[in-house]
């Protein structure tokens, strides 16, 4: 008997039409750089995904975290973007994502499990009824392949993915059918690859435009390393990403999210090579102290630098090099000389600069006992600057001399400056490199070396510097490091190497970034603005003589012969007669490769609905699927109930609304506050569904994310603040909000019986409405755990407020619960955290 993955690959895996076709980098011939006068988009390219966007996007659509090992991720120009579009599958990577997609439905649909496989496909699949089994089976498609490939799928894709599962099921049962649909999606092309064909425009033939839809994915994952949510998808699938306006608001609402903010810190540490510092190696016995552990901490201080300069504080970028403040723990202190933890603004005497005076920086450009001038150097020239370096003359050796141990480093790299093998590529590094000689292979500053003064001295194209707080000023001062920035995050964003034909826009998104300030957000979106985002350039076909224009000749397609023409230089593709629509009679009509299972429009109930053609026959007419329900007065599912299952809803408001609720709530300045707790309470509270709710669990742009509870999850009570602050002595009139009344909440309602709960969501004088919610989930956690999700919730910098709000809201969304609050209580690292909402 055929193993089912052996059974499923006959079916879908081994088709031969079924492997991705890689469009390569560099199918166009470019005339020499001076030649170039116009702007040519980028090729239109496959880019497979990444191991963290293939992680990220089996969570969206399953919630399934373990997928198993993942095929390795290339890395080309420096970042792992570049690389995905110059590979494909190997038979290994076929044997990895194959085993990662059983694993995943095996997850989401053990075998046996009635309830979870019903949970996962919206409907019930028993084996009595076979056409209602069927259509069950071929709704769940659509709806997960929808979110698996990013996109609807296409009748003849819905088709071939409903006569797999009824294969499987025939052979193999109903459970290893359901199993085999979500193997399938997960191991398609689109699925494994982001397809973005993009639409031929009639006035640029030999441009092409992405669509609203494939918009959607570019956007999401070039900002969130993610797939689209349900709101960018729904706005591309409506065409509305191909206004400018659309599009740009979208991006401004990702770049507010937690995982905008963890995607674009990944960008600038794979612009400082972070990845590197995990295999640096150093003298165990000159620099014991580098152990895994100060590798982890140097990296997390780039990260959080990054993160709070670039992201939190949209500062420009030349902030990075110049800010004097560090991020540092137990692991650093020492090597920074400093006793103070957290953000600490280091020692003006060592004149470090921003990020390149960093440990994570200097250990990685160094060697296991000597600096490394040089490629300090080498890394400033060529990623600040962009400005290439030549490699090495063949047969010159590039090692120092280790005969010669006299004087300093400098010294003894003297003899490059004066090898005219050596000279004219040393003297664009080391002039760089020789301002960081005042720090250690791990760091650490020093006075010496050798036994000699250090000289720190050097120079950027002819302007003297001494240190490297002195070098950071002359880079940020030069034109060179905004169109550097720029190139760095379009070759990042795009996906692509950058081509002559590009440079013109380039250089308008650096203008466009400069004059809006030159912060992170600005440069992504003066990307996303650009035609090398949003247009590619199309597949060169077969060439035709001049002489032939016009002409047509035959050719041959599934269904039989058809033509070409000579068009502009080009033979357009195959064009046959349109073969004639499937109809239900046991043939291929329509010559898809597939016999029957089309579908067509009826009415019922007074509207349209769906016929399914099963076994050459018509199914009944059955009405789409109706809307969630929704907390209107109407009943919006179809169901005969009226807002029902509305216990726990995220509601998003705008800020203006806040403010009329309760007028002294400032959601710019402060959403945790006590005003914006009373107005969210009162928004909520004003719909006949619920009863209060809490929030922020979210601030996006002008408008927020408020958890919203019914009156079975929230109960109010009115109380005083006497009788809180017996709870917690802390929590008085005096002090009516912050973390200890949060924990005499937490004890009041716990006392009572009522699991936990929040506020004073309302108060006047000693009298304080708290709001208790007795089905909610209690959990310890630790800010760690917290930052991981929202960076700045550490426990140091922020223990309760709107970053940290969105942690555990979304740490309790990551357990299964549709939001939550906290912290209850809180001490050292630890945290408690409530979630509310049936698991999902």
């Amino acid at each position: 008997m055929l193993s089912a993955v052996s059974f499923f690959a006959l079916l879908w895996g081994c088709q031969p039409d079924r492997q991705p076709v890689v469009l390569q980098d560099g199918a166009h011939d470019e005339p020499p750089r001076d030649a170039v006068e116009t702007f040519a988009p980028p090729d239109a390219t496959l880019h497979r995904l990444t191991q963290n966007q293939l992680r990220n996007s089996v969570f969206d659509v399953f919630g399934v975290e373990d997928v198993g090992a993942l095929p390795v991720d290339l890395k080309l120009y420096g970042y792992t973007s570049v690389g995905s579009a110059a590979v494909t599958i190997s038979p290994l990577d076929l044997e990895l994502y194959e085993a990662m997609a059983w694993s995943v439905a095996e997850q989401v649909a053990p075998l046996g499990d009635l309830a979870a496989r019903d949970a996962l496909l919206g409907c019930s699949i028993r084996g009595a009824f076979r056409e209602d089994d069927l259509r069950c089976a071929r709704t769940a498609i659509a709806a997960l392949g929808r979110r698996a490939w990013r996109r609807p799928l296409s009748v003849a894709e819905l088709d071939e993915m409903s006569v797999l599962y009824g294969r499987v099921e025939a052979g193999m049962g109903e459970d290893l059918a359901v199993q085999a649909i979500v193997a399938g999606l997960l191991q398609s092309p689109h699925f494994l690859f982001r397809v973005e064909r993009g639409a031929t425009d009639p006035d640029t033939p030999r441009q092409l435009q992405y669509t609203s839809v494939e918009m959607a994915s570019r956007l999401s994952f070039f900002l969130t390393d993610a797939p689209p949510d349900d709101a960018l998808l729904e706005a591309g699938e409506r065409g509305e990403l191909l206004d400018e306006r659309v599009l740009i608001e979208h991006a401004e609402r990702l770049m507010d999210t937690p995982r905008a903010r963890a995607t674009l810190s990944g960008f600038f540490s794979e612009t400082l090579d972070l990845e590197r510092l995990a295999l640096v190696e150093k003298d165990p016995r000159q620099f014991p102290e580098m152990t895994d552990d100060l590798r982890a901490s140097m990296a997390a201080e780039v990260r959080e630098i990054f993160a709070r300069l670039a992201l939190d504080e949209d500062a420009p970028l030349d902030a990075l090099l110049t800010t004097d403040y560090a991020y540092v723990d137990e692991n650093l202190a020492a090597i920074y000389g400093v006793e103070a933890l957290g953000w600490v603004q280091l020692p003006g005497d060592q004149e470090r600069g921003g990020v390149l005076g960093r440990a994570a920086f200097l250990a990685i450009n160094s060697h296991a006992t000597l600096n490394a001038p040089t490629l300090r150097g080498k890394f400033v020239r060529s990623r600040m600057l962009c400005q290439p370096i030549p490699p090495p003359p063949e047969g010159v050796v590039t090692s120092l001399d280790e005969t010669n141990t006299e004087g300093t480093l400098r010294d003894r790299l003297a003899r490059h400056a004066t090898d005219p093998n050596c000279a004219s590529c040393h003297n664009l590094m080391d002039p760089l490199g020789f301002g960081f000689e005042h720090f250690d292979p791990i760091g650490r500053w020093r006075a010496l070396d050798n036994g000699f003064p250090v000289d720190a001295s050097g120079t950027l194209d002819g302007q003297a510097y001494v240190g490297a707080a002195e070098l950071a000023d002359l880079l940020v001062a030069d034109p060179a490091f905004d169109g550097c920035m720029a190139l760095q995050l379009y070759r990042y964003g795009v996906g692509l190497q950058e081509r002559d034909a590009q440079q013109s826009d380039i250089e308008a998104i650096t203008a466009e970034y400069v004059s809006e300030g030159a912060g992170m957000r600005a440069l992504a979106i003066a990307l996303i603005r650009s035609p090398s985002f949003r247009t590619a350039m199309a597949p060169s076909g077969e060439t035709c003589e001049a002489d032939q224009e016009g002409e047509r000749r035959a050719c041959e397609t599934d269904c039989g012969e058809g033509k070409a023409v000579c068009r502009d230089g080009e033979w357009t593709g195959c064009s046959a007669p349109r073969p004639v629509p499937e109809a239900c009679n046991g043939v291929d009509d329509d010559c898809d490769g597939v016999v029957d299972l089309a579908e067509r429009s009826c009415e019922v109930g007074g509207g349209l609905g769906l016929s399914i053609c099963e076994d050459g026959g018509w199914s009944e007419c059955e009405a789409p699927p109706r809307p969630p329900e929704q907390c209107n007065g109407e009943d919006d599912d179809g169901d005969g109930l009226i807002d029902e299952g509305l216990e726990v809803t995220v509601l998003r408001v705008d800020d203006e609304d806040l403010v009329a609720a309760m007028p002294g709530c400032d959601p710019t300045v402060d959403s945790n506050s006590g005003p914006c707790n009373a107005a969210i309470h009162r928004i909520c509270g004003a719909d006949a569904c619920f009863a209060s709710g809490f929030g922020a669990v979210d601030r996006l742009g002008w408008s927020s994310d408020l958890v919203c509870l019914d009156d079975d999850e929230a109960v109010l009570v009115t109380t005083t603040y006497p009788d809180l602050s017996v709870y917690h002595e802390g929590c008085t009139v005096a002090a009516r909000h912050g973390p200890d009344c949060n924990a005499a909440v937490n004890r009041y309602c716990a006392d009572r019986g009522w699991k936990t709960g929040y506020g004073p969501v309302e108060d006047g004088g000693d009298t304080a409405v708290i709001v208790c919610t007795p089905r909610a989930a209690v959990f310890e956690t630790t800010y760690s755990v917290l930052s991981d999700i929202v960076g700045t919730c550490d426990g140091s910098r922020e223990r309760m407020g709107e970053y940290c709000n969105a942690a555990f809201h979304q740490y309790c969304q990551d357990m299964g619960y549709e939001g939550g609050f906290g912290p209850l209580e809180n001490w050292q690292d630890s945290a408690f955290a409530a979630c509310v909402g049936a698991l999902r």
